[in-house]
């Protein structure tokens, strides 16, 4: 099986159970609170990209390193970054257990418990998404494929459990917790594997990409996450609920952008540093995606109340309507994100610009009107596209000087 098709058989098997996981909390708990187990992680998620901005990084380096022949390396810069976290997550531990209520306050939460918890998966998602990049630069695909189907499975068997004795939002989350604990274990073991020994990494070579990649990869996760946030704000549980069972649904379009981001930034270091193709490799990649991605919009197009009925129950019946839109803004979002892993292959940051000015502008057309659920969805799936052509215009121009060999 080649790594594409193991990783997509990975991601489709993951999202799956992710949508059995989204059902069983929809229809345990209901509208309101389902819309707080959404919002907590899509905060968690945004938050956690602070620190994973290390994690284009770690690829980027990982697949530097395989392919100069240095695995030990792999596992000294993990080690190098892990070591860096532990006081930032320390402090941010005791900062959450101190301002729970007013956060939750803010965010409309039922109980400080779920914003403890969604910190909770906050400092799983850093440490997970560190490993994962190493292992994805060290070329383990099959490890990779199997921690990112098996993170899925866990969830659900965890925060089932935990539902059938504590049917709250923080039990929910608390899956996610679990999965991830187990997750991080068993992908650190497969870099541990890579080398018996541990290497020192030149301290330049992490630092000299942080400041611009941190900006970077920080502007796409609020681009990402600000709208789910800004609805729970300021519509009502009950709507800002429906929207999040949408949003959550639209999510799906990551079964097929998952696969393609995964492989490409390593693959584009590779062929940068032997001389190949980049283009060709974006190229073929991007029509990879482009092609599976015309399934599930297809669906949303044509049945989408049939799919929230029988997924989510009558209650969310109103969302509908939302699916379409929210999976092309979802589509154009991932595929924004894909360009710009051509551009971090070249050192170019130019983009944060770009995720910066459309987030502006989003979040302030949503907040001026937000006079319906469908407006929202409107103003979002418009920004989304104007933001991919922008980008891929200039990922276009980054990839073509390096669609010849170096040596011409």
């Amino acid at each position: 099986m080649t790594p594409f098709a193991a990783v997509l058989l990975a991601t489709g098997s993951a999202a799956l159970l992710a949508l059995a996981y989204s059902t069983l909390m929809a229809r345990v708990l209901g509208p309101m609170a389902y819309a707080e187990v959404v919002t907590g992680s899509a905060a968690a998620t945004m938050l956690a990209y602070a620190g994973g901005a290390l994690a284009p990084i770690t690829a980027h380096l990982s697949a530097r390193y395989m392919a100069s022949g240095e695995p030990e390396k792999i596992r000294g810069l993990v080690a190098a970054v892990l070591r860096r976290f532990v006081p930032l997550l320390a402090a941010g531990a005791i900062a959450t257990a101190v301002l729970a209520a007013p956060i939750a306050g803010a965010l409309r939460f039922s109980s400080p418990a779920s914003v403890m918890v969604a910190y909770g998966v906050l400092v799983g998602l850093v440490v997970v998404n560190l490993v994962r990049s190493a292992s994805r630069g060290a070329q383990q695909f099959g490890r990779f494929s199997v921690s990112v189907a098996g993170e899925a499975l866990i969830r659900l068997a965890a925060g089932a459990a935990l539902l059938a004795v504590w049917p709250e939002p923080a039990a929910a989350l608390a899956g996610y917790v679990i999965a991830l604990a187990v997750t991080y274990w068993w992908t650190l073991r497969g870099l541990q594997a890579l080398s018996p020994v541990v290497a020192m990494v030149p301290r330049g070579d992490v630092t000299g990409l942080l400041g611009t990649t941190t900006a970077l990869v920080m502007g796409m996760a609020a681009f990402q996450n600000l709208d789910i946030l800004i609805v729970k704000r300021v519509f009502v549980p009950a709507d800002a609920g429906i929207y999040a069972a949408a949003w959550a649904f639209a999510r799906w379009m990551a079964l097929v952008a998952f696969p393609v981001e995964a492989l490409l930034l390593p693959r584009l270091t590779f062929a940068g540093d032997r001389g190949q193709s980049m283009f060709a490799v974006a190229a073929r990649m991007g029509a990879s995606m482009a092609a599976l991605g015309a399934v599930p919009l297809a669906m949303f197009a044509l049945i989408p109340g049939p799919i929230v009925t029988m997924l989510y129950g009558s209650a969310y019946q109103d969302a509908a309507p939302l699916l379409f839109a929210l999976g092309l803004g979802a589509f154009a979002q991932y595929g924004s994100y894909l360009a710009v892993q051509v551009l971090i292959s070249r050192a170019q940051t130019w983009p944060v610009v770009v995720f910066a000015v459309m987030g502006i502008a989003e979040t302030a057309v949503i907040v001026v009107r937000h006079d319906s659920l469908a407006m929202v969805a409107t103003v979002l799936v418009s920004m989304r596209v104007v933001t991919l052509v922008a980008i891929l215009a200039g990922a276009w121009t980054a990839a073509r000087p390096l669609s010849r060999p170096a040596h011409e």
